[in-house]
């Protein structure tokens, strides 16, 4: 029998993909005869601009853990395992590595009767040195300790999979893998909805969208554009906020493409702006899966992605389903840009082939995967 109370845990309701995953998975059971009984606690704080798509009847907590004072991560541990006790849930499950660490802190600490599974998202033994490099080795000790104590994990790609094996030592038997999953029809409606484009009709237009932080790799896709640039008068259209977004602005200013560089700043449904690009540009350093990438696959737009660890490579063959160019090279990812923007069969054959893969990841394969994790565990 299915788990009926379910806790989830997961550091704040942002922007991200994974946050509207868990979204997405509280709105499609809603709907599914499982009876599910479902809370969310969140382990840093309880905002983001999806948190207005939770049922109001849901519970939630707040732990109000602080990621850059980690001193009193054993205290909000412990008001977790509280919250355990309260709440009585069959089975807890955390999201995005902080809330893994506090689910299963708190787990191991003051509550060990309590079966945690945790899902990862990321390339771990990148992002903890890229947000905590001060704090990068204390965390890949922690890491290693705790991962192995999870009932089981989900890991988003193969590639997040070996990560964790190769790199904290957890037991590649303990790993189920996963892939994110979008609905091509959803995405297909939210695409046709209206519009403010700030690029002239006749010109081309890039499109990229994420959180604006070094991971996501924007500052190459802005010079690759002044390359594109001496062939083509290009724009480039960025959806999406962060901590990097003066510096992206500082080096399109640098540049000169001032005016050229587009950035629209977070918007809850960005698929809309997918139509009207001419081609869909992903320059992560790293990832974990990518939903975006999927959604752009399901909108038929031709893709360039870097071949970063991990995702892109699981997900897109390269001159089949989109381009591929090495990580931070922008001088390859110009000329990928260009090839696309001058090959008009290229661009057609690249979106055929991008609807058909991406019903490789439909939610359907996506939900019977987790319950049958839950189930299991």
């Amino acid at each position: 029998m299915p788990p009926q109370r379910i806790l989830f845990v997961i550091p704040t309701l942002g922007g991200g993909g994974a946050e509207r995953v868990l979204v997405g998975w509280l709105e499609d059971w809603k709907k599914d005869p499982w009876p599910m009984t479902p809370a969310i606690a969140f382990s840093i704080k309880k905002e983001g601009p999806f948190l207005e798509d939770v049922d109001p009847d849901i519970p939630t907590y707040e732990l109000g853990q602080d990621p850059d004072a980690p001193w009193d991560i054993f205290l909000k541990a412990w008001r977790l395992a509280r919250i355990y006790r309260k709440f009585k849930p069959d089975l807890v499950v955390s999201i995005i590595a902080h809330a893994n660490i506090m689910a299963l802190l708190a787990a191991r600490l003051f509550a060990r009767d309590v079966p945690i599974i945790i899902c990862e998202q990321t390339c771990l033994s990148e992002n903890i040195f890229d947000f905590y490099p001060r704090l990068g080795f204390a965390l890949k000790a922690l890491i290693r300790w705790l991962y192995p104590q999870a009932r089981r994990i989900v890991a988003i790609s193969h590639g997040v999979k070996d990560d964790l094996v190769q790199s904290f030592g957890v037991d590649q038997t303990l790993i189920d893998v996963v892939y994110n999953a979008v609905d091509p029809a959803e995405i297909q409606r939210l695409s046709q909805e209206p519009v403010e484009w700030p690029v002239p009709d006749s010109v081309p237009a890039i499109l990229g969208i994420g959180r604006l932080m070094n991971q996501k790799g924007f500052v190459h896709l802005i010079r690759a554009l002044a390359l594109v640039r001496r062939d083509i008068p290009a724009h480039l259209v960025i959806v999406g906020d962060g901590p990097q977004r003066k510096r992206l602005e500082a080096e399109a200013q640098r540049l000169g493409l001032t005016e050229v560089v587009h950035f629209l700043g977070f918007k809850k449904n960005p698929i809309k702006y997918m139509r009207r690009a001419d081609v869909f540009a992903f320059p992560s350093l790293y990832e974990g899966m990518g939903v975006v990438l999927l959604e752009a696959l399901a909108v038929g737009m031709p893709v360039v992605a870097t071949c970063c660890p991990h995702g892109p490579y699981e997900i897109i063959r390269d001159g089949v389903h989109g381009l591929l160019v090495p990580v931070g090279n922008e001088a390859e990812l110009a000329q990928a840009l260009l090839r696309v923007f001058g090959d008009p069969e290229l661009c057609r054959r690249l979106g055929e082939q991008a609807r058909q893969r991406v019903m490789d990841f439909t939610l359907d394969v996506h939900r019977r995967a987790y319950r049958e994790i839950f189930v299991k565990s």
